[in-house]
């Protein structure tokens, strides 16, 4: 166990090292340097200058004129080049963001502006992206015409880092996803709904209720989270639900009688799997429902000889505000611009203000979206 533990400690030594080391590098015209460490100076500084740290005190500062290329580490590195900037031509460091087919650049002002550049393969040619969308949209066209995804997402890349790095990196493997972007759609479900009667009491406590399938439609917003493969859908959803349930309870028939209409406004969190085309989808959230009609009849049926008597309790036996939590998942569909989705949500609702006063609710619903 000693050896075992020894072991352990020198792998997890070795390793921080690692990941503490000098990784960074430096080229001149005729030498480079591996294996050193490099001053982080800022996004603003580091494309201005570079400073190589020699020891623990002695630093040697380097202008682009000295210096072809210089990298923080592996993942982040400097070019040097001539650009324009506000007229006047300088020669500066230029942050690597992707490289391949076309490659991606960036240079932060002393203004704090951020400019991205485009070049295609190893050519040092550079064009600035232009600020202009009409403009830039036709620049993005010129470097991606022979990939009919990318020339479509040119339409949709917005002038923020995270936007382009995903762009460029597309069109660099010619995937077939779409950007992200901002869209709307519409859905329409089958939901299998089951009332919960657990946590009530009253002759209505412990009845085993029958699943109830009711047609579900509505609208969402989809709403990227940056370029990543998260984002955000507020939904707008109505069902309707007319159902009756007759039960025993103590030796009494009862019936229950439920017609309501609902609205349910997910807010839901979707992460779209990694994939060559048709993607998987998970998803979760809140939600809340909020009964625009909540009519509820429960009928006692008690027996004195041959005489039956009907008694009817109308009090509502779910709440009108509801609260819950939804989970699911799916497959959505690329087709051209837009997209389908094919999924399945859990969700589970209780009383907003009293869960323990009414019914909860559980239902699955199985839905088909698309998107506009």
């Amino acid at each position: 166990m000693k050896k075992v533990f020894v072991l352990i400690t020198i792998y997890l030594i070795i390793n921080i090292q690692a990941s503490f080391g000098q990784s960074g590098y430096l080229t001149k015209s005729d030498t480079s340097f591996y294996n050193i460490k490099m001053l982080n100076q800022g996004a603003v500084k580091n494309g201005l200058t570079c400073i190589f740290i020699k020891g623990n005190t002695t630093q040697e500062e380097y202008t682009p004129e000295q210096v072809t290329q210089y990298g923080l580490n592996k993942d982040v590195v400097y070019l040097a080049t001539n650009i324009t900037i506000d007229g006047k031509q300088k020669r500066v460091f230029l942050l690597r963001l992707v490289s391949g087919k076309v490659s991606l650049f960036s240079f932060v002002s002393k203004k704090g502006e951020e400019h991205f550049f485009l070049a295609k393969g190893d050519t040092t040619e550079l064009a600035e992206i232009d600020l202009n969308d009409y403009r830039a949209q036709a620049q993005y066209a010129s470097y991606v015409s022979d990939c009919n995804r990318a020339l479509e997402n040119s339409k949709y890349v917005t002038h923020t880092r995270g936007s382009l790095i995903r762009f460029v990196r597309d069109y660099n493997t010619c995937s077939t996803h779409p950007l992200p972007r901002l869209t709307y759609g519409f859905r329409v479900g089958l939901s299998a709904s089951k009332l919960n009667s657990a946590n009530i009491s009253g002759v209505l406590r412990n009845v085993n209720f029958k699943n109830n399938i009711t047609l579900t439609v509505g609208a969402f917003l989809e709403i990227p989270l940056g370029a990543s493969s998260f984002s955000f859908r507020p939904e707008i959803l109505y069902r309707r639900n007319s159902s009756t349930y007759a039960f025993k309870n103590l030796n009494i028939d009862y019936d229950l009688v439920i017609n309501n209409s609902t609205v349910t406004t997910p807010l839901m969190i979707e992460y779209l799997l990694p994939g060559v085309r048709n993607r998987a989808f998970l998803e979760a959230g809140i939600n809340y429902a909020l009964a625009l009609k909540n009519e509820t009849s429960l009928y006692q049926y008690t027996t004195s000889g041959n005489d039956i008597f009907i008694e009817v309790d109308d009090q509502p036996v779910i709440a009108k505000s509801q609260l819950g939590f939804s989970i699911g998942g799916g497959v959505r569909i690329d087709v051209l611009e837009n997209f389908w989705l094919l999924g399945f949500r859990i969700t589970k609702l209780s009383g907003a203000k009293s869960a323990v006063d009414y019914l909860s609710v559980q239902e699955v619903v199985f839905s088909v979206s698309r998107t506009f």
